[in-house]
């Protein structure tokens, strides 16, 4: 860093004294200033003159009595530095005295003969002011966090592409050892596990790649901290032999926290805690923390909620400078603030949410015309109230986005905005940015234009009422949307036309669950059940995407950055092991070299219809009250492969047959007589109806006695399979047999007369149950919801809550396989708790 000393004889060269007088601090005045020139990393674009070319620029130069640092070389000028900053104008637009970005601090750096003090840089880039000087010390701060720059032992900074050293996060894996991820891609970084006791789960490293390990994997050292990723997390209290700790949930945090006797915040042994880490483990010592909260000793559903909110240090409150300005932020338009935007509050736009929505970020409207229909997607204008480089909008960039949780929401912005003036609640004036289309006969969107506008909704409908509008042409919900139903059939007619065109394109439609949970005052489960999508979802999606694809061209064609996702061809290898289970169920792919998105969507459809029929043996709702064969409709309406369905004791009858029937019409217009035979498949199937009114025992009318008789006649030698709700014998479960088919005996005396008849499916246990009488096996299938184990005569009844499930079967010629298929972990309610009234069931 020294520079070589004169031979012997030879005068030192002297450094030129520069033009630029000293203050009286000693420090260079800010002559850029009064010059009006712009320091040297300004672009000239940037509404000042050029800085001069003749070796002399604006700006303050060293003070004489300021020493040269010693170095290989001299330092090059300013000028030999050329460095023009490309984000020049995002600086002045973020910042009222804006510093060299840094991106021009790293070419700066790399034009340099080794590491620059905070000092030297900025003599370089002009920015010797004090202000000016303390903020460069901040980003070069900020820059070594990042890992973007190293800084030696005598404060000079250099780009860490210049050393050997690789930044990236660490990854702990439960068995002791970990990895780094490199923040510039590639391979990750084994780290052993002495290696990984200087660290935690996600702090953020320099590493020294050490050498290969013996399964060829590239092993490194930690070479220094930059960021600690945990600076909190979840655990149980402990105490043991006068030591107080805390034993982290996560288990890749790998060792207990101690907690020094006076931080345990009065914490009792066993419970679940919130730990902050106030000293960082190394080789020798483990990490150092106290009790900041104590969550209490039942983990409970709030509880849950309130352990991820800390687990994953979700930023639930806001800081004060953010409420302030937020407060600041006006409730209502007012008409001065609309300016120039587009009146669009005649407009009759809806917005169409679930019934727990409290945000309303979008609307949409549609209206047919000569060349097929206008579409306008309208989102709140957020960016009209949060400005760049304010509080809240650095808030709103360290949030990235809400988190929502059951009966919770952690806003990205706060309430006053999110919940109010940002969303477009019906019947107020809002601000909001418009997407404006012209989607012709075809689907496709012919041409669209971008404006800010200003909106009253006409409505907030929900998924549910659009669904019963128009999907199942409800009286009583078109009658309640009266106002707007014309403007939903219109938007449901687009939504089919939009779906065709997705469909022509060979789009791939990801198929995804959601489970809904009810929480009561306490923060208990009092319901659950998984979401249903309907065409009102869809048709929401289908306007989103068409938006967004807009907006994509849009930024394209203005050659504006911006993320794209990127669904590149799988790799040859892996495509070809997927042909190779492919062929395995007689399904086929074209080669590598021509597959298209199209053919995907073909084999996706081949494997959804792959079932050739569903079977519901009874028990379709759970109080036989007309709303929850609504919601089983509607469940079961999704299913786009044949459904047969018999009633079972939970049933009425009445209420079944009409919802039913448009499912399965082969279940006749008698409610006291369904039953029905199926002769499409190998094997015959028969379904009847066991139940009886009123009682949860099953009983089998002479008719159907006798219509079964003449079908098995029918039957001949032909294989037969039978549906029936109740079970025709004792399985030997006390509980369940009380309440079997009474005369089921008559059943088993057409077994023995009918070797045809190889199998019967019931209902009615609620567990999986196989017995053999003659030559049919006879099983009960489990249940989709909880439960009823097995239980001997004095046992006293009871439920479980096993995953729910059900059979599926596979006929290979004459040969059947069943086997049993959990459908998902089945977290309550308990039906038969009394202090729950009978819920709608969403299975």
């Amino acid at each position: 860093m020294k520079p070589k000393k004169p031979t012997r004889g030879a005068k030192a060269p002297k450094s030129p004294a520069p033009k630029q007088a000293a203050g009286p601090s000693g420090k260079p005045r800010a002559a850029a200033k009064k010059a009006g020139k712009l320091p040297p990393w300004m672009p000239e674009s940037m509404n000042t003159p050029a800085p001069p070319r003749g070796g002399k620029r604006g700006g303050p130069k060293p003070d004489t009595g300021s020493p040269i640092p010693t170095r290989r070389r001299p330092h090059p000028s300013t000028t030999d530095m050329n460095v023009i900053d490309p984000h020049a104008a995002r600086e002045a637009e973020r910042y009222a005295q804006p510093i060299a970005s840094r991106e021009a601090i790293l070419q700066l750096l790399d034009r340099c003969d080794g590491p620059q003090t905070a000092e030297e840089i900025g003599i370089h880039l002009g920015l010797t002011e004090p202000d000016r000087a303390d903020a460069l010390g901040k980003r070069l701060g900020a820059m070594v966090r990042d890992g973007q720059l190293v800084q030696n032992r005598r404060g000079g900074f250099a780009p860490v592409q210049a050393t050997n050293l690789i930044t990236g996060v660490v990854i702990a894996n439960p068995e002791g050892f970990g990895f780094l991820r490199p923040v510039e891609g590639g391979d990750d970084l084994f780290l052993p596990p002495y290696e990984m006791r200087k660290v935690m789960h996600g702090d953020r490293v320099l590493a020294n790649v050490t050498g290969i390990d013996r399964r060829g994997r590239r092993e490194g050292s930690i070479a220094r901290v930059l960021e600690r990723g945990m600076t909190r997390l979840i655990g149980r209290f402990s105490v043991e032999f006068g030591i107080n700790y805390v034993v982290p949930d996560d288990k890749r945090v790998q060792r207990n926290v101690q907690i020094p006797p006076d931080q345990t915040g009065d914490a009792r042994d066993g419970q679940l805690v919130v730990c902050e880490l106030t000293q960082a483990p190394d080789t020798r010592r483990p990490p150092i923390g106290r009790i900041i909260a104590v969550l209490g000793d039942k983990l409970t559903a709030s509880l849950i909620v309130e352990t991820a909110i800390h687990g994953h240090e979700l930023p639930f409150e806001f800081p004060q400078e953010v409420l302030n300005e937020a407060s600041a932020v006006p409730l209502v338009v007012e008409p001065s603030m609309i300016g120039g935007r587009v009146d669009l509050r005649s407009t009759p736009l809806v917005t169409i949410d679930g019934e727990d929505a409290k945000d309303f970020d979008d609307a949409v409207y549609c209206e047919p015309n000569a060349e097929g229909f206008r579409l306008v997607v309208a989102i709140a204008d957020v960016s009209n109230y949060v400005r760049p480089g304010t509080p809240l909008d650095d808030e709103a960039q360290k949030r990235a986005t809400s988190v929502y949780f059951p009966g919770f929401v952690v806003p990205m912005l706060p309430e006053t905005l999110s919940n109010g003036i940002c969303s477009l609640m019906p019947k107020v004036d809002r601000m909001c940015f418009v997407c404006d289309m012209q989607v012709n006969r075809d689907g496709d969107v012919i041409h669209s234009r971008f404006y800010e506008a200003v909106m009253n909704s006409h409505a907030r409908l929900t998924y549910t009422q659009v669904w019963q509008a128009v999907g199942e042409n409800d009286v009583a919900v078109r009658n309640q949307i009266a106002a707007v139903l014309p403007q939903v059939e219109r938007l449901h007619q687009l939504y089919k036309v939009l779906a065709k065109a997705r469909t022509r394109r060979g789009a791939i439609e990801f198929e995804s669950s959601e489970v809904r949970f009810v929480l009561d005052n306490t923060g208990e489960v009092t319901q659950a059940g998984m979401l249903v999508r309907n065409d009102a979802h869809k048709l929401i999606e289908e306007c989103m995407i068409a938006a967004n694809v807009q907006a994509a061209r849009y930024l394209l064609h203005k050659q504006v950055p911006a993320p794209f996702r990127d669904h590149a061809k799988p790799p040859e290898a892996k495509y070809d092991d997927l042909l190779e289970f492919l062929k395995e169920f007689k399904l086929s792919l074209p080669p590598w070299s021509k597959v298209q998105p199209g053919d995907y969507t073909k084999l996706l459809k081949k494997v959804r219809e792959r079932p050739d029929a569903v079977v519901i043996s009874g028990d379709i709702v759970n109080c036989g009250q007309p709303e929850e064969y609504r919601v089983a409709r509607q469940v079961l309406g999704s299913l786009d492969y044949p459904l047969f369905i018999i009633p079972g004791n939970h049933d009425d009858k009445a209420h079944f047959l009409e919802y039913m029937h448009p499912l399965c019409p082969q279940l006749g217009s008698d409610p006291h007589n369904m039953r029905y035979a199926i002769d499409e498949f190998a094997t015959r199937l028969l379904f009847i109806d066991s139940s009886l009114a009123g009682e949860s025992k099953g009983w089998l009318t002479p008719e159907t006695l006798n219509w079964l008789e003449a079908q098995l006649t029918q039957s001949n030698d032909r294989p037969t399979a039978l549906f029936m709700h109740h079970p025709p014998l004792p399985l030997g479960n006390a509980q369940m047999d009380r309440i079997a088919c009474e005369n089921g005996h008559l059943l088993l005396n057409l077994i023995e007369r009918f070797p045809a008849l190889t199998r019967i499916f019931c209902g009615h246990n609620h567990s999986l149950t196989m017995t053999q009488y003659r030559q049919a096996t006879i099983a009960t299938i489990p249940a989709t919801v909880h439960q009823v184990p097995y239980c001997h005569e004095d046992t006293r009844p009871y439920y479980d809550m096993s995953p729910p499930a059900c059979l599926m079967h596979r006929q290979v010629g004459e040969q059947w396989v069943s086997y049993l298929h959990s459908l998902s972990h089945y977290p309550g309610p308990w039906l038969y708790n009394p202090q729950i009234s009978c819920p709608v069931d969403e299975r």
